[in-house]
């Protein structure tokens, strides 16, 4: 029996992430948690397993005075976040001649939300790569919208542009908004970025789409990663200017990895649009998305953020501890990637970023893959075709080997 309405029948159950990050857990209670290691929850963690967070950050946190951070926040969000969150994911990169608004979301899963929401009507899709964060198919069922993916990868370890524009201009076909996510830079699961020279191939084949007389084209980019992926991570952002009016660009933007706010669950929904107009209307719908929603966002997140980027002083002291955090995870990255071309370990194009993926042929390698690694206690995810790695997660003196290790499985279970 179930008295549930009809859509919320036969949905939920548990995380896969975390199902896989509880089985490490429970191991490293058997055998101590300095035993082994646990690469499955993209969170920075230092090497005694516990949460790696920055002290400008922390600093600001604790300088909220509890009456200011117990208030509500204006539903869209303090205005003086919303410039300080734009600056922060944007910074000297701001594209010439376009409108920019932002709305304060809970993480950056709030701002995807309202995007699928407010730009696909029911029964519609959305475009994203067939290596995809999870998530992004639960929002879309859980509103009745559906997610289609195209083939990431050329067979030279591109990003498949040719497969991205065939899927653009079927969905072209059978509905007025082409919705395409990218999650770049350093992508979830894999940790591929879009190069510069992709996306001036990518932005007039969505220009033309855009043009047709037919289509409106929404471009949504998920850059929760994008603190740790370089200096030159922004510099596509200028690509977005001269565009047709039709043509929107959403960035779904993140406090938890870039400022380690993990919990305090903040995100910015910022749009680039060609126009007033559609700026303005992206900011109505989207605020009222919000009220209806989670109404307002964490304020002492907000306070935070908004402090360290006040003034000189405090925008470098956290800028200089966000590189040393990406410094380090590019340490980790390239202990293991070294490793993995010297062993013959195939892995996903990595540019930077959280996870490293090892594709294997099925879902099924990639679950006997689990079970030959946790007896060799390394834990790491597997997610589709093949095992999520968590670098982010491990300490760089448990990083040696592993690769080696991976390399026995896969040659163990794939025959």
């Amino acid at each position: 029996m179930s008295i549930l309405a009809k859509h919320a029948q036969g949905k939920g159950g548990p995380d896969v992430i975390f199902a896989y990050s509880a089985q490490a857990n429970k191991r490293a209670e058997a055998v101590g948690k300095e035993n082994i290691v646990n690469a499955t929850i993209g969170a920075f963690l230092n090497a005694d397993g516990s949460l790696k967070t920055m002290d400008t950050v922390e600093a600001a946190i604790e300088s909220i005075p509890f009456a200011i951070g117990a208030n509500y926040a204006p539903i869209n969000g303090l205005p003086e976040y919303i410039e300080a969150m734009t600056d922060s994911v944007l910074r000297d990169h701001r594209p010439a001649g376009t409108y920019t608004a932002g709305i304060a979301t809970p993480g950056g899963t709030g701002a995807l939300h309202n995007g699928f929401f407010n730009y696909l009507n029911e029964g519609e899709v959305c475009l994203t790569t067939d290596y995809y964060w999870g998530n992004y198919k639960s929002l879309l069922s859980e509103m009745g919208r559906g997610l289609e993916t195209f083939n990431t990868f050329t067979d030279d370890g591109h990003f498949d542009i040719a497969s991205c524009k065939a899927a653009c201009e079927a969905v072209a076909a059978k509905q007025t908004n082409v919705v395409l996510l990218l999650n770049t830079p350093a992508h979830n699961p894999t940790g591929f970025s879009v190069t510069d020279e992709e996306w001036q191939e990518i932005i007039p084949m969505l220009t033309a789409i855009a043009n047709n007389g037919k289509n409106n084209v929404v471009l949504m980019i998920d850059t929760a990663y994008i603190d740790y992926a370089g200096p030159h991570a922004r510099d596509f952002f200028e690509f977005f200017t001269n565009l047709p009016e039709n043509f929107l660009v959403i960035v779904c933007a993140s406090t938890s990895k870039g400022y380690t706010l993990y919990g305090y669950r903040l995100g910015l929904m910022l749009c680039i649009a060609q126009s007033q107009a559609v700026c303005d209307e992206f900011e109505l719908a989207d605020g009222a998305s919000a009220r209806a929603t989670w109404s307002n966002c964490s304020r002492p997140a907000m306070e935070a953020v908004t402090l360290l980027n006040s003034d000189d002083a405090h925008r470098s002291a956290f800028r200089k501890e966000q590189d040393e955090f990406a410094a380090s995870l590019a340490k980790r990255s390239d202990i293991f990637m070294k490793e993995a071309k010297e062993v013959g370990l195939a892995v996903c194009p990595y540019h930077s970023g959280f996870f490293i993926f090892v594709p294997t042929p099925t879902h099924e390698d990639a679950v006997a893959m689990f079970d030959v690694l946790a007896d060799e206690n390394i834990f790491a995810v597997p997610l589709g075709a093949g095992m999520r790695i968590a670098i982010c997660a491990v300490d760089d003196a448990k990083i040696p080997g592993m690769a080696t290790k991976f390399k026995a499985a896969y040659d163990k279970v794939v025959k």
